[in-house]
């Protein structure tokens, strides 16, 4: 009865790390990107706040500064989400090689890009700086996949234009908000001198990258203690 009530109380600890776990299934891997050798098509990433907001009130209806500082991450993207993101870009770069109408040195996964912007706020506005990069997209098929992607697939990969190190193309615009929501938007790059993120994790490991390899341990741990009770 014991040995029950312990199994049973050790297998609701662990589900949560085994579902976890289990939903990989529900992703693939391929190791090659069948380029259709169109020329790139150019579009935006969605837009990524870049300043915190505030709100103008001077005298004589002036305007005040909205400045943005900063260094700012910005990601491929594609458009099936059964795909493992990690391997993506090796699979674009190999493909279309030193394509003569790529906009940009290289296709990268992620770019870091320089934010470095003023804008105006007319009397009695509140507001924040969003940039929005610009983007250039390469179409195509899947093939040689494993997992929930299947050969032939269709897909569309798009990664940042960018130009010099820390130069990533695009358009900075106004967002306006009302007066009471200006302290829900803190300056994004408030953190960056001491190294960590709009989170507050270390750059090199996200939180949730910490909570699944803790999750992972603590399944582990737990069915082995499992076999032992059965034993």
């Amino acid at each position: 009865m014991h040995s029950t009530v312990f199994m049973t109380y050790l297998l609701a600890l662990c589900s949560p790390a085994l579902a976890q776990q289990s939903s990989a299934g529900d992703s693939g891997n391929c190791t090659i990107f069948n380029w259709d050798h169109q020329r790139p098509t150019l579009g935006k990433l969605p837009p990524q706040r870049v300043s915190g907001a505030q709100t103008c009130e001077t005298k004589n209806n002036g305007t005040c500064a909205l400045t943005a500082a900063g260094d700012a991450q910005f990601e491929a993207t594609k458009n099936i989400t059964t795909l493992r993101g990690h391997t993506y870009a090796d699979l674009v770069q190999e493909a279309v090689g030193k394509d003569s109408d790529m906009p940009a040195p290289s296709f990268n996964q992620s770019v870091i890009g320089a934010i470095d912007q003023t804008r105006s706020l007319h009397n009695g506005q509140s507001g924040y700086l969003n940039f929005t990069a610009a983007s250039f997209c390469y179409s195509g098929t899947l093939d040689n996949c494993t997992g929930a992607v299947r050969n032939g697939t269709a897909v569309e990969f798009c990664a940042p234009v960018w130009h010099d190190a820390g130069v990533v193309s695009g358009d900075y615009s106004i967002v306006r908000i009302d007066k009471d929501d200006v302290d829900r938007y803190s300056d994004p790059y408030e953190n960056q001198s001491s190294g960590k993120d709009e989170s507050g994790s270390d750059k090199g490991e996200s939180g949730a990258g910490r909570s699944a390899a803790t999750q992972s341990a603590m399944a582990a741990v737990v069915l082995g203690a499992i076999l032992m009770a059965v034993v």
